[in-house]
This record gives structure tokens, sequence and C-alpha cells, in this order.
């Protein structure tokens, strides 16, 4: 994204990427070593609410269709609505 090498100056480069210049000038720094044996040691995890997307729900719902038995015979004799999201 930003080019240091290029001739066109960081600052405008992040202006015409529309970035903040705290984006642009942002370098990382490592972690030492000592700090994430240590971490590993004492098993110290982030906190945070973890994605459950793809997890069913054990005992899904199972609705009846209440109108199986139910012949129409003329117009306006049943309504639905579907309030799915």
């Amino acid at each position: 994204m930003i080019d240091r090498t290029h001739p066109l100056p960081v600052i405008r480069q992040g202006q015409l990427l529309r970035l903040a210049r705290s984006t642009v000038y942002y370098q990382p720094r490592p972690v030492p070593d000592t700090t994430l044996a240590l971490t590993r040691q004492i098993d110290i995890t982030a906190i945070y609410r973890m994605s459950r997307t793809s997890q069913q729900h054990p005992a899904p719902r199972i609705y009846p269709y209440l109108l199986r038995q139910l012949t129409i015979t003329r117009p306006n004799h049943m309504w639905a609505a579907d309030i799915t999201s």
C-alpha cells in the first residue's frame, strides 16, 4: 500500500488512500521472546467472545403445521405471514 521508496511523499500517499497519518507511520513492535515464553508458561490467553455461528442448538423446536387438515374453499379464508428473519 504505502511505498516508502516512491518519490511521492508518504504523507501524500496516505492522503490519496484516505488513511490517517498515525496509520501510515505505525510500525508494530515485536514482542520479546521472554514475554511470549512467560505467557505460555502461565497459560495467559485473551478473553473475548468466540463466534458460535456454526453451532446448531442441541434440540431445535419443531412447530406443527396447524393448517394441514384445513381445506381452503374461498378467498380470504386463510392468511399466512412469515415472521422469520
